[in-house]
């Protein structure tokens, strides 16, 4: 029997698009906005049309920290692998992990006598490939930014900003962006602190 037609991909305003899934066609129309599940690959047979909006924004490895002797904290004790190839803060270390679509590293936890100041959540992944033409519109915008790093009030350094997440868009014939499109994977501002530095933004 000949195989089932794909499906084309429509969504609603308000809605949170797959992590995964192959279709006909994909439009993002204008005026609508979507979220990104932590990450998501989307294949398109035909063409994949964006003037609408995606956030994966904070999407990425959570902020959260582990507590060592002597009250100093680390990064999360899981490493996340943003485009810039960030690896936890903190007072954290390792090896840097690759996974195959890379979400943000989350912001390193700030040293404070007062509390521990989680670091910023990274960016998610947004990736579509289409075997016809890609078109991110004027009024498009695909963000999967770091979130910022919390301020310590006490004596302590603030946490480190999320790293940016990753934006892929592959298409076997022809990338249009037009102008006033936005693209933006942006790390966290680092948190602020009172009597020490600041911990360090994250990268894109």
């Amino acid at each position: 029997p000949a195989p089932s037609p794909l499906n084309d991909l429509t969504p609603a305003n308000g809605s949170v698009l797959p992590c995964a899934g192959t279709y006909n066609n994909i439009t993002i129309n204008a005026g609508v906005s979507v979220t990104v599940p932590s990450s998501c690959r989307l294949i398109a047979l035909g063409t994949v049309t964006i003037d609408g909006s995606i956030t994966g924004d904070g999407r990425g490895w959570p902020g959260n920290y582990v507590v060592l002797s002597g009250g100093v904290t680390s990064g999360a004790a899981q490493n996340g692998t943003g485009p810039g190839a960030g690896n936890r803060g903190g007072q954290g270390g390792g090896d840097v992990y690759s996974y195959e679509l890379l979400i943000g590293s989350s912001g390193g936890t700030g040293y404070s006598n007062g509390g521990n100041q989680q670091g910023g959540n990274g960016g998610g992944a947004v990736i579509f490939e289409s075997s016809g033409d890609i078109n991110v519109g004027s009024t498009a915008v695909i963000s999967v930014k770091g979130t910022n790093g919390a301020r310590d009030s006490g004596q302590g350094a603030g946490s480190g900003g999320g790293a940016g997440g990753l934006i892929q868009l592959a298409s076997k014939k022809t990338l249009t962006i037009s102008a006033g499109a936005v693209l933006d994977i942006s790390g966290g501002n680092a948190g602020t602190a009172a009597g020490a530095g600041p911990g360090g933004g994250g990268g894109g």
